[in-house]
């Protein structure tokens, strides 16, 4: 492998550990400061969500590490022009 292709996977694996991270944090409850915004952002929350899930994962099994894995897959929507179309109208 030559070192741009390395460079691409890493740069792929990146990428889906960000997008977690903030898929997961969208779902965390966060205290609010008094100007108004989130205590810790969504990136944070997400990422530690995610080590303290792998981490408990070892003791307490894993229905929480699935539960975070099923953020990753598409949504189970019929058809996808019919959502696009429809906050179009």
């Amino acid at each position: 492998m030559t070192l741009h292709d390395h460079v691409e996977r890493l740069l792929c694996l990146l990428t889906l550990a960000y997008v977690w991270c903030v898929l997961v944090g969208i779902f965390q409850a966060c205290a609010t400061k008094a100007h108004g915004r989130r205590a810790w952002s969504i990136v944070t929350l997400g990422l530690r969500t995610l080590v303290r899930t792998f981490a408990r994962s070892l003791e307490h099994g894993k229905a929480e590490v699935l539960d975070l894995i099923g953020l990753l897959t598409p949504s189970q929507t019929l058809n996808s022009e019919s959502v696009c179309m429809s906050t179009i109208r």
